[in-house]
């Protein structure tokens, strides 16, 4: 790891931004690899490896790191490692917010976090599901529909298709 190494969000190109749509449609959809849409996520993937490498010690690399991973990273946001995504990039922090260890995000449609929010240790946020007919599950499909918590929320545990409003606290819901 080196302080002073650039950091590069990946590129996106036409045919990733229609299979992304895709993800971001509420329907149901097979993620295959058009065009190289798993080697964008792998390269969002390499973002994170290092972000869970790189230690508190190093507060600057960890913020660029943390803004070339997430769709965005408000100002003061802390990570407690390791940090879990399945793309980072779908995930939109609000400022002075907290995570403590192991958070895991299923951010394959958009999770938007409002400012001041706190995660609790083991939180796993699932913005996709797969479908219920088996058939459609043979194949891979899912379907993606996304999370929206509200600004100076606490949470333990939480699920896709809930809203927290504004100063809520969230416990186990599913």
């Amino acid at each position: 790891m080196t302080e002073d190494k650039p950091i590069a969000k990946p590129m996106i190109d036409d045919a990733t931004c229609e299979k992304m749509a895709l993800m971001f449609s509420d329907e149901v959809y097979l993620p295959d690899d058009a065009d190289g849409f798993f080697d964008l996520q792998a390269a969002q993937r390499d973002l994170q490896l290092e972000l869970n490498a790189t230690p508190l010690t190093h507060p600057k690399r960890r913020t660029e790191l943390m803004q070339a991973f997430f769709g965005a990273a408000g100002e003061g946001l802390y990570l407690e490692g390791p940090v879990y995504a399945n793309w980072g990039s779908n995930t939109y922090w609000g400022e002075r917010c907290y995570a403590n260890f192991n958070l895991t995000l299923v951010d394959d449609g958009d999770i938007f976090i409002g400012s001041h929010t706190m995660l609790g240790p083991n939180v796993t946020l699932v913005a996709t599901g797969h479908p219920v007919r088996p058939d459609l599950r043979y194949r891979g499909a899912q379907y993606s529909c996304p999370i929206h918590i509200g600004e100076n929320v606490w949470i333990d545990t939480f699920t896709p298709t809930h809203t927290l409003r504004p100063r809520a606290t969230g416990m186990q819901y599913t």
